[in-house]
Parts: structure tokens; sequence; C-alpha cells
């Protein structure tokens, strides 16, 4: 796979700019998409069988909830910046703060544990 992305990249490299630009985002995609059976493994190998299709339907409706609220926040944030001051900072901030609400969401599910009553966490 990195051979072949390599060979590419050096193929591109003696083209056009905009050449180089399609391949380098096609490359890109292939990255995502390799998430995705990963993503599905998850959900059906770690829960008991009747919870799968609900946490595979709370995740489709944080996906939709986050494909309306991204757009959404970009432009309020644009029309409170008054311009393309944010265009950089935004989405650094708006990934740190799901970082952080992921790692308390997690640290509280180690914390409850399996029983749903909390526990001293252990260093």
């Amino acid at each position: 796979g990195l051979l072949l992305l390599a060979a590419t990249a050096m193929v591109v490299s003696s083209g056009p700019p905009s050449l180089g630009l399609v391949s380098l985002v096609a490359a890109a995609d292939v990255a995502v998409q390799t998430a995705v059976p990963v993503f599905w493994a998850l959900h059906m190998g770690g829960l008991p069988a009747p919870l799968a299709p609900a946490s595979i339907a709370v995740v489709n409706s944080v996906g939709n909830l986050g494909g309306f609220l991204g757009p959404s926040l970009v432009g309020t944030v644009h029309d409170a910046t008054a311009g393309e001051k944010c265009g950089g900072q935004c989405p650094w901030g708006w990934g740190l703060l799901a970082v952080g609400l992921a790692f308390a969401t997690i640290t509280a599910a180690v914390s409850l544990g399996p029983s749903g009553q909390y526990r001293e966490p252990q260093l």
C-alpha cells in the first residue's frame, strides 16, 4: 500500500500541480476509509447482540447531528468574527473540545465499572 502510494507520488510530482492535489485528496480519502471496518467491528464485537442496533443508531444520530451542527457553527463563528480570521483556528478548537469530551466520557465509564457503581481508579 505505502509503496504504491510512494510510486504514485513520484509519478505525480513530475506533472502539473492540480494532478498532485487530486492524488493527495484521493490518498487521504483512502486513508480515511480504512477506519470504516474497524468502526463496525467495535460495535459488533464489544456489545451483546441486543444492544448492537441501539449503539449503531446512537452513533448514526450523533453523526447526523454533527453534519448539521458543524456547518451551522462555522457559519455562526464566521459571522461573529466578521471575516475569515477563524478559518484555521476554529477546527482546532472544536477538535480539542471533542477530545476533552471523549476523555471525560471514557474516564467516567471506567470509573463506574461494569456494574454501574463507582469504584476508585487504580493507577
